[in-house]
């Protein structure tokens, strides 16, 4: 996992503003190995260690997984004389998991926030609403939870079983998916805060 971001902050008596920019680069490598194996002439808790004395062992399986993930993002917040709040947010992630030309999803996001409370019209009644705000979002999500090498045709090892001995395999398991891309989610949020009798009280 590495991950860069430049941060940008300006601040003055009527606005401040606040700038991140990033990339990030993520890889994960999984690596096993199986191996089967029947009739042990003795009776053990762990047989590994006695590999060669069973009398049917079947070829090793091993299975190497890795994926990547590589991301650059941006975020502007600003704010004006506390009282207007705008947060803009995108990103752009490219998966291993997806097909060829498929890999990469752009998921942007903005939030505006006005606090009422803070108005001169609000004032006159500040002894009992002591705050107001109102909150309004929209996004957009990605989801890459998916197996590796989804996107492409795969073949899985079989064994079968003679008089003789064992023999393995290969048979086609999920066939290719060249459409493979992100799971995505658009999601919009509005909303109130409301605090009475100097913020005891919230809503």
């Amino acid at each position: 996992l590495n991950e860069n971001f430049l941060p940008y902050t300006h601040n003055t008596s009527k606005y401040s503003l606040n700038v991140v920019g990033g990339v990030l680069w993520q890889k994960s490598i999984l690596n096993t190995s199986v191996i089967d194996a029947e009739g042990l002439p003795i009776p053990v808790d762990d047989g590994l260690n006695l590999l060669p004395l069973y009398t049917t062992i079947a070829p090793i399986q091993t299975n190497l997984v890795s994926d990547i993930l590589l991301s650059g993002y941006g975020r502007v917040s600003f704010s004006y004389l506390g009282k207007y709040s705008l947060n803009v947010v995108a990103r752009s992630d490219g998966s291993s998991h997806f097909a060829k030309n498929k890999k990469w999803g752009f998921f942007p996001s903005t939030g505006l926030a006005w606090h009422l409370s803070d108005e001169q019209f609000f004032q006159p009644v500040k002894t009992i609403l002591s705050t107001a705000r109102l909150r309004a979002s929209y996004g957009i999500s990605g989801n890459q939870a998916i197996p590796a090498y989804g996107s492409l045709a795969q073949l899985y090892p079989l064994t079968f079983g003679f008089v003789n001995g064992v023999a393995t395999g290969m048979v086609t398991g999920t066939p290719s998916n060249v459409n493979l891309t992100w799971e995505t989610t658009r999601q919009v949020d509005l909303g109130i805060e409301l605090g009475f009798a100097k913020d005891k009280y919230k809503l």
